[in-house]
């Protein structure tokens, strides 16, 4: 199946500690996930939900060194890659085309039976979001 990766922006503040943000300073807190358009699945329903991947999560303001030091060990390593389920109604309306998303290839063949093969795929695709794609948002 060929892929079509996209990207949404969430507004994720709620959360987030308000004791936390309020001592960096930031009144807002948005995550960034990737998906893949083509793949739908159903978590025990008929609605369909797309396999999400975060990809970065940024504030509203510019924080200073041992602030974003911080912030990002508040959500990181384990939160990078991180698979959340998202109905696809929803996530149509406001998600981006992933710049880069001609890079990833994936072949339904190499899927092992646990699925680990395409959730590598994601996180590398999450990263690399991370690094190069931010200038987008």
């Amino acid at each position: 199946m060929k892929t079509n990766l996209k990207y949404v922006k969430m507004d994720e503040t709620q959360y987030w500690k308000e004791d936390f943000l309020e001592r960096i300073g930031t009144k807002k807190v948005t995550a960034v996930y990737i998906f893949d358009a083509n793949r739908r699945v159903r978590c025990c329903e008929i609605t369909p939900s797309y396999e999400m991947y975060l990809a970065t999560n940024y504030t509203d303001n510019h924080l200073n060194d041992d602030d974003y030091e911080e912030f990002e060990d508040s959500w990181r390593p384990e939160g990078i890659g991180e698979v959340s389920y998202f109905h696809c109604y929803g996530i149509d309306e406001v998600a981006k085309d992933y710049a880069d998303k001609e890079d990833f290839e994936y072949n339904d063949d190499d899927e092992t039976e646990d699925g680990e093969s395409f959730y590598s795929k994601m996180v590398d695709a999450s990263i690399d979001f991370e690094r190069y794609e931010m200038h987008l948002l």
